[in-house]
């Protein structure tokens, strides 16, 4: 009671653009992701921190590409909330909990490598392995949950969809076949996205 159902006709006419919007979001997670951890890196090159203005001489000035770093931020939110509802309408997975993973699994590397070498010698950075740890503490519990996939399961149920009875093997490989193609499209975002943020960042920092 209080669900309301689709037919075939309107879901199969309804998917094509959710599944649009699913790429759209998949890849610009994967970008702005990228774009934050290669920002990351390039202010803890400076020594973790920079500063811009003010009447005093800095030491670190920020570098003109540091804008990039609360853009992919807000960014990212906007895009995950976005990701969440097209996922919805594709009856299909979310990426909330991979981008959450890789979030501070990406982070948490750049503040262990640099943490152990950090720029400019002087033995180990203990606070910057610290925030390491932390990250990672943050980012390990949800890796189970992604490969579990039981939120890929429970999505895809594509059958409430369709009628009962002689259509079960039919709607069984369509099933199949969803998961599969909903999969590799999310991989193949993410990829270009990771890719593209990359050779952005290093045209647009030099």
């Amino acid at each position: 009671m209080g669900q309301t159902t689709r037919s075939p006709g309107s879901a199969a006419a309804a998917r094509p653009a959710a599944l649009v919007l699913v790429a759209v979001s998949a890849f610009a997670l994967a970008f702005c992701l990228t774009m934050l951890f290669h920002g990351m890196r390039g202010v803890l090159d400076l020594g973790g921190f920079v500063a811009a203005g003010g009447p005093y001489e800095i030491e670190h000035p920020a570098p003109d590409w540091v804008w990039l770093i609360p853009v992919s931020i807000l960014a990212g939110f906007a895009f995950g909330i976005l990701n969440v509802g097209a996922a919805w309408r594709a009856r299909g997975f979310n990426l909330l909990a991979p981008v959450w993973a890789g979030l501070f699994l990406a982070l948490g590397w750049n503040f262990l490598e640099y943490g152990l070498r950090p720029p400019g010698g002087g033995g180990i950075a203990w606070g910057w392995i610290a925030c390491g740890v932390v990250f990672w503490a943050m980012a390990l519990p949800v890796i189970p949950a992604v490969f579990a996939g039981r939120a890929v399961r429970g999505r895809m149920r594509l059958g409430a969809a369709f009628t009962a009875g002689t259509e079960n093997a039919e709607r069984l490989r369509q099933s199949k076949r969803f998961r599969t193609g909903y999969l590799v499209l999310n991989l193949v975002c993410i990829a270009a996205g990771i890719v593209v943020a990359t050779m952005a960042f290093r045209a647009i920092a030099g």
